[in-house]
């Protein structure tokens, strides 16, 4: 039975909804965790694998976890200097937290032997099994490269970025993207692999029993704003709230709530709660996927901006339960909505747009209804686990029959 490791963030809730869709498919699934720390509870059931002995006794039903430390640390760290790896920290990594060697990466093809290396997101995982396919050559697996939100879009204008990612788009064989936006980068930067259509990075939602937005209660007649949070390297959780500030009198009669707040974010609400007169609130992190998406489904409107995105699952989540969508221009979003029909887009430097986009919403019981029909019918389709689980077999099936290298001599 062929084998696939990914190697991905092994605390991502994205991670583990791809890799439980691959399951029962004829094929056996390998996580190789890009950091230390704990596994999100999806994966709690994941098998311990050293080597081919315990990857003998995988059954294609159950995840399989690379153990990392039972690897020779000497051997792993002669490799890297071997070939002059450097791993990229990014600066939201703590530095106590531990990051996946090209050494290790190779000790893991070498004992595992698999049919197919796939990378999810680019700047760790990516530039790791970039650097181990520079070192192999064609010697390494067949590798398929999926990217995440921001790693294409924003990280190619990064001047320390570029090389590395031009030497990776010229070593892909296989490239699964989230946007058609991100392909036609791909392309331009030099990819002269194989590409198949986009589909999530999450891969899907399982919506069997999950209630319709009528079951939910339609918008128009939910009470509750949630606002995105995130202020920081691309998140513009701040700016939300200025528009916000412009926009509080068609907004007081709304019960406003803020997840994932940064402490910038939680100081601005504060203030305004007052000065604004505005029932805002930062809200605790709800750790049960079920139970957070239950409690969006209380939002008529969720909006969340920045400098860039793919398709973000906040945008999904909220097509899933019917709340309203209101995002920013730099996202993959107009690929999945219709901006003024099904949900509306505003950049992140325009504050004014952004408040009208929410005047708008909070005052347009016909526009938020309509879209929660049509946004759920939409993700029904494309974000569906039923259908997708299939779609992420055939993937790496395509990526095992490859046989015609990328970057390899003709």
């Amino acid at each position: 039975m062929p084998c696939v490791l990914v190697v991905a963030m092994a605390d991502s809730i994205h991670t583990a909804r791809w890799v439980r869709l691959a399951l029962g498919q004829g094929m056996r699934i390998v996580l190789l965790p890009v950091t230390g720390g704990a596994l999100v509870p999806e994966l709690a059931d994941a098998r311990p694998i050293r080597d081919t002995r315990d990857l003998d006794g995988l059954s294609d039903r159950q995840p399989g976890l690379f153990v990392v430390d039972a690897l020779d640390r000497e051997a792993v760290a002669a490799f890297d200097r071997g070939i002059g790896y450097r791993p990229w920290r990014p600066s939201w990594l703590p530095p106590s937290v531990p990051i996946l060697r090209a050494g290790q990466l190779a000790a893991a093809i070498e004992r595992l032997a698999p049919d197919v290396v796939h990378s999810m997101e680019i700047q760790l995982a990516g530039y790791a099994c970039l650097a181990v396919r520079q070192a192999l050559g064609p010697a390494m697996p067949p590798w398929m490269l999926s990217n995440w939100g921001s790693d294409v879009y924003l990280y190619r204008k990064i001047g320390s970025h570029r090389s590395r990612l031009e030497a990776l788009v010229g070593l892909v064989d296989v490239y699964v993207a989230e946007c058609a936006r991100d392909i036609a980068i791909f392309r331009a930067t030099g990819f002269r692999g194989r590409v198949v259509p986009p589909i999530p990075a999450s891969g899907g939602m399982d919506l069997d029993g999950f209630p319709e937005p009528a079951e939910l209660g339609l918008p128009s007649g939910r009470g509750e704003i949630v606002v995105k949070g995130y202020h920081g390297w691309a998140g513009r959780g701040l700016h939300v709230l200025a528009a916000i500030h412009l926009a509080a009198d068609a907004l007081r009669r709304y019960a406003i709530r803020i997840t994932l707040a940064s402490p910038e974010v939680r100081a601005m609400a504060a203030v305004m709660a007052g000065r604004d007169r505005l029932d805002i609130v930062c809200e605790s992190r709800i750790d049960s996927h079920r139970l957070a998406l239950l409690r969006l489904a209380r939002a008529r409107i969720v909006v969340g901006s920045g400098i860039s995105d793919g398709i973000t699952t906040t945008l999904l989540e909220a097509m899933t339960t019917g709340v309203f969508p209101i995002l920013a221009t730099t996202s993959c979003a107009d690929e999945w909505i219709e901006d003024g029909r099904t949900g509306l887009l505003a950049s992140p430097h325009d504050t004014a747009a952004l408040a009208a986009a929410l005047t708008r919403a909070a005052g347009d019981d016909a526009l938020v209804d309509q879209a929660a029909i049509a946004n759920r019918a939409t993700v029904a389709q494309r974000w569906n686990a039923r259908t997708n689980a299939p779609v992420i077999a055939a993937n790496y099936r395509r990526a095992m029959a490859v046989r015609d290298r990328v970057g390899s001599p003709r």
